[in-house]
């Protein structure tokens, strides 16, 4: 669930790769740049595409199974990935495939990490090897040999991030910024975020791990009312009793690890955690903006008995949430208390059907219950 690969086809004019001499396809070495382009991007089938064809011109280029090892990382497939590094490590014939495969290793470490970590099941956390870090920093030491690049820095320093180490990753971010080379926006926009963490100073590990999240489930979220926001000391839970006597059984959250925060969640009846029709919760569903302005709506009102202000006639401040949708109530409850904020700040956008941020979650938890504790 970790990332969705991109589906391409390659059309090149009329005949076949076979039919296309392997001389005008370039060399190992440039499908291999290529391929690490398009990774970067997400686009894994293309990246795929651009290693396999580096290995009909190498068969026993490392690089290129380096690169079909992270492919299968960013896929989620974790052991077919170790298996390409493996070989790659095994192929290796010059001090320059032996740094591209210690990268590929880092990279490959903190991916497997970050799924591990969000596994709903605790059996699938098998896969993370519990010295994933000093391996990360272990293939640092061999990748930063040799001409002073960027890349180490970035991807150890990611590495740090995810294991919540954020001075070491600070300090990565850094030197890549001193460097002025490659991944100057990336390590801009991950010092961004080490800042926000460390204003909002998330409690519990689930606020820490979804600080760090690129997007939240509907398990994450729940956790993180029940845990960092403690919504059930929040919500007057005289008010549910009728409600938790009619819950349905959330069937395919009963093996989950966050079973009982989901449960919690329900129980207290947040608008947008409840138990679909089918009896299934779908604990692996990603959360958009307008999703989270709705619970956040509706937290904020159970907790504080503030009603609903009525907004008929009401014009929008946001090009992309018209007056007339469901959630627009929320989206102005949200923004108008400061509780999220608008995407696009210039453009009037709130971007409602874009995937929430960890970030963003977290933030807006810590801005309710500040809000909160003025209304006691």
């Amino acid at each position: 669930m970790l990332m969705v690969a991109c589906s391409c086809a390659l059309l090149i004019s009329c005949a076949s790769l076979s039919e296309i001499p392997l001389t005008r396809l370039g060399t190992p070495e440039h499908h291999v740049v290529t391929g690490m382009k398009l990774l970067d991007h997400g686009k894994y089938v293309d990246a795929r595409r651009e290693f396999e064809l580096a290995l009909k011109l190498s068969p026993d280029y490392a690089m290129a199974y380096a690169g079909l090892g992270l492919i299968g990382a960013c896929n989620g497939d974790f052991k077919g990935g170790l298996d390409f590094l493996v070989r790659a490590d095994k192929l290796i014939k010059t001090d320059a495939e032996k740094a591209f495969v210690a990268l590929a290793l880092i990279r490959f470490n903190t991916l497997r990490h970050i799924a591990c970590q969000r596994a709903l099941e605790p059996s699938l956390c098998a896969a993370d090897q519990s010295n994933w870090l000093e391996d990360s920093k272990e293939a640092f030491s061999i990748a930063v040999k040799g001409d002073k690049k960027a890349a180490p820095y970035l991807f150890l320093g990611e590495a740090y991030l995810q294991a919540f180490e954020l001075e070491k990753a600070a300090g990565m971010f850094q030197i890549v910024l001193d460097l002025k080379e490659d991944y100057v926006e990336k390590a801009e926009n991950h010092l961004k975020l080490i800042g926000k963490i460390r204003e909002l100073k998330p409690k519990t590990a689930i606020g820490r791990r979804v600080a760090c999240a690129q997007d939240v489930n509907r398990a994450e979220v729940a956790a993180l009312f029940v845990d960092e926001l403690k919504v059930k000391n929040l919500i007057r839970r005289k008010a549910f009793r009728d409600f938790e006597k009619t819950i349905p059984l959330a069937k395919d959250a009963l093996s989950c690890r966050l079973f009982s925060s989901i449960e919690d969640a329900v129980k207290l009846g947040i608008e947008g955690l409840h138990v679909y029709p089918d009896g299934n919760f779908r604990p692996r569903d990603l959360i958009t903006r307008a999703d989270y302005a709705v619970m956040i709506e509706d937290i904020v009102a159970k907790a504080s008995g503030e009603k609903a202000v009525e907004l008929k006639g009401f014009r929008s401040p946001f090009y992309d949430v018209p007056a007339d949708h469901a959630f627009f109530r929320a989206v102005m409850f949200v923004t108008a208390r400061g509780f999220m904020e608008p995407v696009g700040q210039l453009s009037g956008s709130f971007s409602p059907f874009e995937q929430l941020s960890g970030i963003d979650a977290v933030f807006a938890i810590k801005k309710v219950e500040a809000y909160l504790q003025t209304r006691r």
